[in-house]
């Protein structure tokens, strides 16, 4: 952790803005662009000055696609990472409980309608006529990164089934 926080120059931080004509959409993510803001610092840090300057300050334009597609596959990363910690784990009891979050979250997606609502708005015939070449390009990102998905979140119960305590045994058939 210290080598991830230590010695940083650059920061990031993204925004999100609608730009639906409706005022509450059907499906918020097709006009779902995100801001993303670089910021290199003069020096790195951390430092013992109250201010550092901004040597440069790039800003780039997230498409929806591009954005889905990042997205998803984020989460594959965090997923895959929960998993590998999981399974190697020593023997005994295990903290499942955050692979179990993540994986409730993947499959049970109460919150904005999950991968769904991506499926709904990317992955489409209306979409591919009305795309450009780069959203195309990132269409087959975002299947790709769905497909790596799924695989991982078999693998994922299949380590959470494994390692879980009897407790949680409803969760995971509910899960599967």
């Amino acid at each position: 952790a210290y080598q991830q926080n230590n010695d940083l120059i650059v920061f990031s931080y993204a925004k999100a803005e609608q730009r639906a004509k409706e005022k509450k959409p059907a499906n918020e993510f097709k006009e779902l662009w995100v801001a993303k803001t670089y910021i290199q610092a003069e020096e790195s840090f951390p430092t013992n000055r109250r201010r550092v300057g901004v040597a440069k300050s790039r800003r780039i334009m997230m498409s929806p696609v591009e954005n889905a597609a990042t997205t998803v596959m984020e989460k594959n990363e965090e997923l895959k990472h929960k998993v590998d910690k999981v399974r190697k784990a020593p023997e005994g009891p295990v903290d499942v409980g955050p692979l179990s979050m993540i994986l409730n979250g993947m499959i049970d997606a109460a919150v904005n309608g999950g991968t769904q609502k991506y499926i709904e708005a990317f992955l489409t015939k209306e979409f591919e006529e009305k795309a450009d070449a780069k959203s195309l390009f990132m269409q087959k990102q975002l299947k790709n990164a769905l497909r790596d998905q799924i695989r991982d979140l078999k693998d994922g119960l299949e380590v959470f089934g494994k390692r879980r305590e009897e407790s949680l045994k409803g969760l995971h058939e509910h899960l599967q």
